[in-house]
C-alpha cells in the first residue's frame, strides 16, 4: 500500500508533518471497510502528531474523522445488539456498549 511506504519514508526522514498526514491517510481506507478502531488508532496516532507539531491545520482534518468512526461504530454495534435480540429488548441497547 502506497500509505504504508509514505509512513516509512516520512520516518526515516523525520518529517513529523507528513508522517501525521500518512497517518491520517492510512485510516481513512481502514474507515470505508468499517474497519473502525483501527481507523480510529490510525488518526488518533496522527492527533497525537499534530499536537506535538502545535499543527492545528492536521489536526483540524483528522478530528471530524474521529467522530465519523465513533459515530459508524455506535451505529454498527447498536444494529449488531439489536439484531442478535439480547435482553430480549431493542431499546436497551446502551447496555451493551457499557
Amino acid at each position: 500500500m502506497y500509505c504504508e511506504q509514505a509512513l516509512s519514508i516520512s520516518i526515516e526522514l523525520g518529517d513529523l508533518r507528513s508522517k501525521a498526514k500518512d497517518l491520517g491517510n492510512l485510516g481513512n481506507p481502514h474507515s470505508r471497510l468499517c474497519e473502525y478502531q483501527t481507523a480510529r488508532d490510525y488518526y488518533e496516532r496522527a492527533l497525537v502528531v499534530a499536537r506535538e507539531l502545535k499543527d492545528d491545520q492536521v489536526e483540524l482534518c483528522n478530528r471530524p474523522h474521529i467522530v465519523r468512526v465513533i459515530f459508524h461504530s455506535i451505529v454498527f454495534c447498536k444494529r449488531a445488539f439489536s439484531e442478535s435480540g439480547a435482553c430480549g429488548s431493542n431499546d436497551r441497547w446502551g447496555e451493551f456498549l457499557y
